[in-house]
């Protein structure tokens, strides 16, 4: 008879699995399709290569982009947008590929494009059946972690009730609860005191211990743990911090003590520098490519409908606070700010030239920072810039204005995408701002990119 908790029990197994599978239906649809295709199962040795390349690249971005992540928690929509977003990139390197080493006229355009809508119709179903099996699963009362909790006082009850409401979609079940807080026996779950809990492990084995509590309590977390000492269980000491303002925080170890990192820049690991760096120069280059004619035509009637030069330069501010020069396409007269100054644009005003108008509607006059991205002044996906004048202002009005310099300035953002650019709510795109930098990760940035390809660049609020 299968035991309850099963599947968890062998979660690296079923992660290996996982890769296999993926790796299978890769491997059986190209050969397949090779045979639907060619009529022979005898395949040619370049597409034999380049079926072997395919799997081992695939392989690897799983693993960069952590396809392969435990699921409890997260919603299939999300996790078929990082699927999805991994086989444009799988897709995008094999075009690209089989274009650099000049073999695209030797491969069927027809099998490799069917081949690949296949393999992501499956891989997207089986991920669909699979949460469906789990579901169904928990519901059986398989894959549960049974978790027995200590609440402290009422604050932690608090904390406490929120989990127990949001837990069951991903298979925790807060089964038992001890505290010596007269308001928690009112709870279904209350199994009694604190000092219960060692009788109770006597006879019970929950999968861990989650302490919920301030620091003050230190005497009774160690209590606790004392208790447990004979069991090799997880104990998870859950703390209250929604009173602190965090951003990106995180446990570490220095010099043997431990540390709660409230506030730390996202990108904080040789790792996350290299990945986000290598994804600004790669993209950058791609995309400089792609815009060179639109560069070209927009430079000739930029020269065509008025004086001046064909690019404009403007100090703003970004990563560590530093200032740079960002590059823009003009779209307004030479020295127009010369009596006004810098001014935030609005809707309605007449500044712009006819074309830069439209550039400015299109967002076409944006496009050049691509070069600042390869100079390292930008990054493709991060927290708009803002001029020195206005972060000046907006650091006194707008709280935490001044932690989205916590990384580089971005062409798009998590706020652009979402409609918060230019004349909008400073507040509004903080938030958002903060929530990318709270977030980040190179899946979150492709993500926000392909937001910005599907929803357009041309924005309402773009004058």
């Amino acid at each position: 008879m299968l035991r309850k908790g099963l599947l968890k029990d062998y979660q690296d197994i079923l992660k290996r699995l996982f890769k296999s599978t993926d790796i299978c239906i890769i491997f059986v649809v190209f050969y397949l399709y090779y045979f639907v295709k060619f009529g022979t199962f005898e395949v040619r040795k370049d597409y034999f290569y380049f079926i072997i390349f395919s799997l081992i690249l695939f392989y690897f971005l799983g693993m960069i982009f952590d396809l392969y992540k435990i699921w409890r928690g997260e919603a299939i929509l999300a996790e078929v947008l990082r699927l999805t977003t991994i086989f444009a990139i799988f897709s995008s390197l094999l075009t690209t590929v089989l274009f650099l080493i000049k073999a695209g006229s030797d491969f069927s355009r027809e099998w490799l494009f069917v081949s690949l809508s296949c393999v992501w119709v499956i891989l997207c179903g089986q991920r669909f059946f699979l949460r469906y099996l789990l579901m169904k699963f928990r519901q059986m009362g398989f894959n549960q972690r049974h978790i027995c909790s200590v609440v402290i006082d009422e604050k932690a009850l608090r904390l406490y009730k929120k989990i127990c409401t949001e837990s069951a979609a991903a298979g925790i079940n807060l089964e038992t609860v001890f505290s010596d807080n007269i308001l928690v026996a009112n709870e279904n779950s209350y199994k009694g005191k604190i000092d219960g809990i060692k009788e109770y492990l006597k006879s019970n084995n929950p999968d861990q211990i989650w302490i919920f509590g301030s620091l003050q309590y230190e005497s009774i977390i160690n209590n606790v743990i004392g208790f447990s000492k004979d069991k090799p269980i997880p104990i998870r000491y859950i703390p209250d911090l929604s009173s602190l303002k965090l951003l990106n925080h995180s446990i570490s170890q220095i010099a043997g003590f431990t540390v709660l990192n409230i506030q730390d820049p996202p990108i904080n690991t040789v790792s996350k520098v290299v990945f986000k760096r290598l994804e600004d120069i790669v993209l950058s280059l791609i995309f400089i490519i792609i815009f060179s004619p639109v560069y070209l035509f927009i430079a000739i009637i930029i020269k065509l409908t008025s004086n001046g030069p064909i690019f404009y330069r403007q100090i703003r501010v970004s990563y560590n606070n530093k200032p740079f020069y960002i590059l823009k396409f003009r779209s307004m007269p030479v020295d127009i700010e010369k009596k006004t100054g810098a001014v935030w644009a609005k809707e309605g005003e007449n500044r712009a030239t006819k074309f830069g108008s439209f550039l400015r509607k299109t967002s076409l006059d944006e496009i050049p920072q691509f070069f600042n991205v390869l100079k390292g002044d930008m990054s493709i996906v991060g927290p708009r810039p803002e001029r020195p004048k206005f972060v000046r202002v907006f650091k006194e009005q707008v709280p935490d204005y001044m932690k989205k310099h916590m990384v580089r300035a971005g062409i798009t953002g998590w706020a652009q995408v979402h409609g918060w650019r230019g004349n909008t709510d400073i507040h509004k795109r903080i938030e958002y701002d903060l929530y990318y930098i709270n977030n980040w990760s190179l899946w979150f940035d492709i993500r926000i990119i392909f937001m910005t390809l599907i929803r357009g660049l041309i924005n309402k609020n773009a004058y």
